[in-house]
């Protein structure tokens, strides 16, 4: 079998250290919420990283007062848990996916984004990684 192999451009975004309250990442939420409003027909799910553990955020709730909850697929969520998904589904069930604010008290994050393929060119300056750090 032949394929092919996709030059994807990705982008670092490293948060280095919490910018709220209690050890919190309100700056984390916010440019999760800015990526997924904007008007693109498609978009990637966000690679997020932290000491020891990935998971990957796959969309985003902003409830009526503001506050945010971002939706995660978490690879220590059981096989029993996700067949669930299978049914009718509640917010119980959603509880699952969702982590708010307050559930996300790493040191530090770091999310991987997905953002277009690459030239060529642009492949070759790749070879150099960065990343941008917030704040």
């Amino acid at each position: 079998m032949k394929g092919t192999v996709e030059k994807v451009k990705c982008q670092l975004i490293d948060f280095h250290h919490p910018t709220g309250a209690n050890g919190t990442h309100p700056a984390l939420f916010s440019w999760v919420k800015e990526y997924f409003h904007k008007p693109l027909s498609f978009k990637p799910p966000l690679y997020l990283q932290h000491h020891g553990h990935s998971r990957t955020i796959v969309g985003i709730e902003e409830l009526q007062d503001a506050s945010l909850r971002l939706l995660i697929f978490d690879p220590s969520t059981t096989k029993k848990q996700m067949q669930q998904f299978h049914s009718d589904i509640d917010d119980n069930l959603m509880r699952t996916l969702r982590r708010p604010l307050s559930a996300m008290k790493a040191k530090q994050y770091q999310i991987v984004a997905v953002v277009g393929t690459l030239s060529e060119h642009d492949y070759n300056e790749s070879k150099l990684i960065r990343s941008d750090r917030v704040p």
